[in-house]
């Protein structure tokens, strides 16, 4: 949105919060009512320049009101893409495709094994959020930084718009599975039998004495 039709559109919201006023003190004062009926006899029913004045801002604002209405609709109906305007004509790139490229990139960062992206259109720019199960041995901090720096850097640069914001957020650390297995380390082992990982104490059993002594 511009700033002009901003700026269109704050003095169409005054003018008519001005006449809304005004409407609702005529209806409930007959004073009122009576010196706007006199004002409009005396000064503009049969005053033909007071009438073209009349209709010019009526028709005005049914132009504005036009307008603003259409801008809506289209405002509606493209919010699920975004669009440049080149020297050559209009591009749009639909928030799907942005979340795409923003998938591609997280998931070649190393520490994130799953991720999901969600993208929305505001004023034409972008709004990342990206939902990332790391795994158990990285360091949150640095691996979310490092998901905002090049999903925003590889969007702006592949896509062609500006992204606003990334915001990451770390819904489950992942832990692995292993079905009915023992991983053995020196002295340790991990049972796992379709369960998180939890490492134990590996049992030390005596050996048994030589019966000769």
């Amino acid at each position: 949105m511009s700033i002009m039709f901003r700026f269109i559109l704050a003095i169409y919201s005054l003018c008519m919060s001005i006449i809304s006023a005004g409407v609702i003190l005529i209806a409930f004062s007959q004073d009122m009512f009576n010196r706007t009926s006199e004002f409009y006899k005396n000064n503009i029913r049969f005053n033909s320049y007071s009438v073209l004045i009349t209709v010019f801002i009526a028709v005005v604002f049914f132009a504005l009101s036009l307008g603003f209405l259409l801008s809506a609709l289209k405002t509606g109906k493209d919010r699920n893409a975004v669009s440049n305007h080149t020297n050559t004509g209009e591009i749009k790139i639909t928030l799907k495709s942005i979340e795409i490229i923003a998938l591609t990139v997280a998931r070649r960062i190393d520490g994130v094994k799953d991720i999901r992206a969600f993208v929305k259109n505001v004023d034409n720019n972008v709004l990342i959020k990206m939902m990332i199960t790391v795994m158990p041995d990285v360091k949150i901090p640095e691996i979310t930084a490092e998901v905002q720096m090049k999903v925003k850097e590889v969007v702006e640069e592949h896509a062609g718009v500006k992204v606003n914001e990334v915001k990451v957020v770390v819904d489950n650390i992942y832990a692995g599975t292993v079905s009915n297995t023992y991983l053995t380390d020196d002295n340790k082992h991990t049972a796992v039998d379709n369960k998180k990982l939890y490492p134990v104490s590996k049992p030390i059993t005596e050996e048994p004495a030589d019966k000769g002594e």
